[in-house]
This record gives C-alpha cells, structure tokens and sequence, in this order.
C-alpha cells in the first residue's frame, strides 16, 4: 500500500463527527492494495466521498496524474460530484456503481497464477553486454565466462539455466535465449562448493558482499541462493513444454507461451498452462478490462497482480478438466481453436 493512504486514513481519524477533508493524492489512491487499506476502510468506517476527480494530469511540467478527493466523516446528503456529474454515490474506487470492498478471491483460481523469482543479485547472471573481465561487485559476468566454465566443468550446465524477464517478453516475444542465471536453487551451501566449486566463487564474489548488507535474515545467511527461491512455482510447472507469461508492468498484455525451462523473474506472471482456451481467456476484452479495474498502474502503464487480477477473476467452467461434461466439451473445442487461431494471427503481426 502506498504512504498516501496513511495520510487520508491519519486525518480522517482526526475528524470530529460531521467534519470534512480534501486532498489531492497520487492516483494509486482508488487502486489496490491503497484503495483497500485507504479509501475502502473509510468508507466502510462512516465516511462518505461527496466530491471527485479520478484521473487528472497535473498542470505543472510533472508528468504525474492525480486524484482530488473530498469526505465527510458522518452522512452526507448533499449533491455528489464525480468527474464533473452529479451521481448518487462514489465508490473507493471512485466509480459512481458498485461496492467498495474488493473483489473477492475464487477458490478454482488458487494456485494458477505465480510471480517469478526475485534473484537479488545480478552477480548470479550471465550477459552478451557484460564485459568479460568484469569482476565488479554486482555486476553480470560475459557469456564468453559462461562458455568457458561450461567448457571447463561440464556439470556446471546443471546449475545454469536460461534467464527471461519483463524486457525480453515485451521485445523479443520468440524469447530467444541472451541471458542465463546460476540458480544453486535450495542446495546447501557445502553442496554447492563441493559440485560447483567455479559458480560458488563467482557468486561469493559478485553476490555475497551486497547480500551481507541485506535487511532480511534469510538473505544474508543463504546468500548462494537466490532471495526467493519460489518452490511453488517451479513444482507447478515440472514436466509442462510451455507456459503462459506477462509483465507485471506492461503497456500491453500479450500473454505469449515460453518454454518452461527458464528461470523467471520476479517482473513475470507465470501461468502454468499450455493450452489455448487460457490464453483466449487471458487475452479476452473482458480480462483486460477488469486487470485495469483491478490492479494499481505504474506512472501510465496498468500492472498485472495475480492475487488482484487473476484470482478474483471469474474464468469459464469449461477451462476445468475436471468439470468438463459432455455439454461443455465442445465449448471447450471452441475455444482452444479461437485462441489458437487470435495466437497466430498475434504472433504473425509481431513478426511482420
């Protein structure tokens, strides 16, 4: 939750009983985690949003969009303004319909949406722009060390995978692969030493000194691995050919398929599905619409939460094997064709 809900949240409870505020906040007020912890909690505690401009570009040389917002604290029976209308209530997510609770999360949906690892460390990478006598704390290794060690130590290749961000899915959605990551996954750190005693120096000396510093405990004693080892993720999607990616933060959602065999990071939504029916659904005008209703945006770029878009997210019955009747499986032929059909015709689009 943004700092900016603090501040509605401080000065609503220094209200008397019928007084008012006005602010102008950032536009992750009506957004998220800050909407619920913000806006939601006084609305469901006795306030009453009565005036409000949702998204308003800030007049000065700032490229920032604003929220206005005023509340009384206790009934208001006055007009209520939205964007210049006058409605008959507003919303948290100032909107003039609907509740101003979250929506709420849906038990089939558990356990089909993962964001990527968190590495903290880019002395565990290996990249073509890296100078190949970079020792530097922090810093990537070449592709050419990468080679050599490989060269030098075959078993090496078992530790090191391919490594896909936010930046190759939205440049290069063939995903072909330019970056690769020492992943000792929850190896222990005499285990490490002992198979791979050349990828253990590198890390201990591009990884270690900065992850010394670390404020989390379990970051700084385990510092051969990576900050989030995400088990669940990778568990999910042993012995899957592909799966269906996205940016967390991302003008356009595109949801490509990838091969599964890379580390993701933390700036990827995995979905650990390969079928085209999902990727028609994800794809869908109705998803799009409710990611941006849903999810807070970063500057002007809507953001992909799977706990907030996903989740809450009411995808077709027919998407469940398991619920498949007969009635449903045509509908399911259906689908699976129209999404293989709009994936090519995509993909045809971005190759030309």
């Amino acid at each position: 939750s943004d700092l900016v809900a603090h501040f509605f949240r401080r000065s609503f409870n220094l209200l008397k009983e019928n007084g008012y505020l006005g602010f102008i906040a950032t536009n992750t007020i009506y957004q998220g985690d800050t909407r619920s912890t913000g806006l939601r909690w006084i609305c469901e505690n006795g306030g009453n949003i009565f005036f409000a401009k949702r998204k308003v570009k800030w007049p000065g040389v700032a490229a920032v969009v604003i929220s206005i917002i005023h509340i009384k604290k206790g009934k208001y029976k006055g007009e209520k303004i939205l964007n210049g209308t006058s409605v008959k209530k507003i919303t948290a997510f100032l909107l003039k319909n609907g509740g101003n609770n979250n929506p709420r999360k849906l038990a089939a949906n558990s356990n089909k949406s993962f964001i990527g690892t968190y590495v903290c460390g880019k002395g565990f990478i290996f990249e073509d722009c890296a100078n190949s006598n970079n020792v530097d704390i922090g810093a990537p290794s070449s592709l050419s060390e990468m080679e050599n060690l490989l060269e030098k130590n075959p078993h090496n290749s078992e530790v090191i995978y391919p490594l896909i961000g936010c930046n190759e899915i939205n440049e290069d959605p063939c995903s072909i692969k330019k970056r690769f990551i020492i992943n000792f996954s929850n190896f222990k750190e005499d285990e490490a030493r002992d198979r791979w005693p050349d990828l253990m120096k590198i890390v201990e000396r591009k990884v270690k000194p900065q992850r010394m510093k670390n404020k989390r405990d379990g970051r700084r004693k385990k510092w051969w691995q990576h900050g989030e080892t995400c088990p669940g993720l990778y568990n999910r999607i042993s012995g899957l050919e592909k799966v269906l990616v996205t940016g967390t933060v991302t003008t356009h959602f595109g949801f490509p398929f990838v091969t599964s065999n890379y580390v993701f990071t933390h700036r990827l939504v995995v979905f650990p599905m390969e079928d085209y029916a999902w990727f028609a659904c994800l794809k869908s005008q109705l998803h799009l619409i409710f990611i941006k209703f849903s999810s807070a945006t970063f500057g002007d770029n809507p953001t992909y939460s799977p706990s907030d878009s996903f989740e809450t997210f009411p995808f077709p019955k027919v998407l469940e094997d398991s619920r498949i009747i007969n009635k449903h499986l045509s509908e399911k032929v259906q689908l699976e064709n129209i999404g293989k059909k709009y994936y090519e015709f995509q993909s045809d689009l971005i190759f030309k």
